[in-house]
């Protein structure tokens, strides 16, 4: 994939260190995103300080050893993006 702009990503472990700088790249490339992390309030303000820079940002506080949580998981990204383009398994 050459161009980013406009495709969809999910990032695991997106509140904090290679996570959160992965999320910070995909939207300086144009991408949408969905961030998830276990911990809810670093989440926050990741996605908030994405959103000031104009990012599409949407966030999942989710338990990626809670195999429900991740079939749920599954479906709000399809919901949130349509197409997955890009899966960073961080967490």
């Amino acid at each position: 994939m050459r161009d980013l702009a406009g495709k969809g990503a999910l990032i695991t472990g997106a509140a904090s260190g290679i996570g959160r700088g992965m999320a910070r790249a995909f939207t300086e490339a144009g991408m949408r995103l969905v961030l998830a992390d276990l911990e809810a309030d670093p989440l926050a303000e990741v996605a908030a300080d994405l959103r000031n820079g104009g990012a599409d940002v949407h966030v999942l506080t989710l338990d990626v050893t809670d195999r429900a949580a991740m079939m749920a998981a599954a479906s709000d990204v399809a919901a949130t993006l349509g197409k997955l383009h890009l899966l960073c398994n961080n967490a």
